[in-house]
């Protein structure tokens, strides 16, 4: 019986060894890699021990993989380094007894996310009158390498000097009424019913070429927000609903030229609220209007292109490899990026900015895009999590139960398996990570 107590005793103890002795090669071995999820994907992975300097794992960590959504951890850390702590709502000078204002591309203008618009209340109190026109813009209204015919969905709006309410009208279904936000389409009786066009309950769909939107209703229960891009038109629209919301007449002047140095700065929402929003949800517009600030703070241009060329050439000239970095929000299937350089910008992160100010914007366990994920490692991990036709990534930072802390990435592409089938497999392979390194 003592042998039998001694051999219990020691089968316990090497069982509790292999399982906490694990290498982080031996569990990606067993949970991710040879996952049923993943048998025909392509998968890399990186994992950093920012505290020792070194890597402890990497497998295909220099090969290139389409990012998705990851792509905005470059634009956050542009941001960052370049926008201060609030966005500059609209810019402005005094010109002949008259107010020319125009944009920086900050997207909180009139949107919902922000109740306190300092910007909008600047306008309202102006006793002048208000004329709009645009600054210098390169920019194309979509992203190079965008799918054309996502011109009707909320994630992909127009690009924009100065967008109003996201650039997407909202339409929901209320008391068995259809109401939009802003009203302004509605009083130009831009929102037509076509009883031709199948629906289940309530769908609207916006014309390609002009603000004519499209709807047919079977159900007439209270619906959840719709959101349908708008055409900006150059600025003109945004210049009306801009006038409409502050209850005056804004004329529409985009050609006209002024001193460009007498330009006086209006702030208009917190950068890091700002940033919480984009990380939380994963907001392409707002990733995308980043960008274009940053480019109009340091060129009074927009230019994605050009301020991502500034980036590589300045705060990212010593990433390991060079991507190829095309968008802000990573809709684009032109931008390629290593495991290797996504733990390298991470890492600058970390590094430059205080720990608690980045893990109050990036998404947490059951939050945000993680709502459905990691709910038991609850301010342990914190991460941007990516997703295209056929691409699951995952980047950030977790803290293991031993109290280490790893900067990691996981991109997985070709992946012909259900999304949510890999999502689940790299979960398992960070929460064993978790558990026992």
């Amino acid at each position: 019986m003592k042998r039998l107590h001694l051999w219990l005793l020691l089968f316990s103890i090497t069982v509790n060894n292999n399982a906490f002795g694990q290498s982080i090669e031996d569990i990606a071995n067993n949970v991710l890699l040879n996952s049923r999820a993943l048998r025909h994907a392509d998968i890399g992975i990186c994992i950093y021990n920012p505290r020792q300097k070194e890597y402890v794992y990497r497998y295909n960590a220099i090969k290139y993989f389409t990012p998705a959504s990851n792509t905005k951890l470059y634009t956050f850390y542009t941001g960052l380094n370049i926008l201060g702590d609030s966005t500059t709502g609209i810019q402005y000078q005094i010109f002949h007894d008259t107010m020319f204002i125009r944009g920086t591309g900050d997207p909180s203008l009139l949107h919902p996310d922000f109740k306190e618009q300092h910007a909008v209340r600047f306008l309202e109190n102006a006793s002048l009158p208000i004329a709009f026109l645009n600054p210098p813009d390169d920019n194309a209204m979509f992203g190079q390498g965008w799918t054309w015919d996502d011109y009707n969905e909320a994630y992909q709006p127009e690009r924009s000097a100065m967008p109003v309410y996201g650039n997407v009208a909202r339409f929901t279904v209320k008391d068995r009424h259809i109401q939009v936000e802003p009203e302004w389409f509605a009083a130009r009786r831009l929102l037509r019913r076509n009883r031709r066009m199948r629906v289940y309950a309530f769908y609207v769909r916006r014309e390609p070429e002009r603000n004519i939107f499209n709807y047919n209703i079977r159900l007439y229960h209270d619906s959840d927000p719709q959101e349908v891009p708008f055409i900006v038109n150059n600025g003109s629209v945004s210049a009306q609903l801009l006038g409409a919301a502050i209850h005056k007449r804004i004329s529409y002047r985009p050609d006209r030229k002024l001193p460009e140095d007498d330009w006086i700065v209006v702030r208009n929402v917190p950068l890091d609220s700002l940033f919480r929003h984009m990380l939380y949800r994963s907001d392409n517009f707002y990733a995308e209007q980043t960008l274009q600030m940053c480019s109009m703070k340091l060129f009074d241009t927009i230019s994605t292109h050009h301020i991502i060329r500034y980036m590589l050439e300045n705060d990212l000239a010593d990433l390991p490899n060079a991507p190829r970095w095309v968008d802000g929000c990573g809709l684009s299937r032109y931008n390629l990026f290593t495991p290797l350089d996504m733990v390298s910008v991470l890492d600058k992160i970390y590094e430059q900015y205080p720990p608690a100010r980045i893990d109050s914007m990036l998404p947490t366990g059951g939050e945000g895009t993680l709502k459905d994920l990691y709910r038991d490692m609850r301010g342990y991990i914190f991460a941007k999590t990516g997703s295209l036709e056929h691409v699951a990534t995952l980047s950030g930072y977790l803290t293991t139960q031993k109290g280490n802390t790893f900067i990691f990435s996981v991109l997985i592409n070709n992946c012909i398996s259900p999304l949510d089938d890999a999502r689940l497999a790299v979960e398992d392979f960070l929460r064993k990570i978790w558990e026992t390194q």
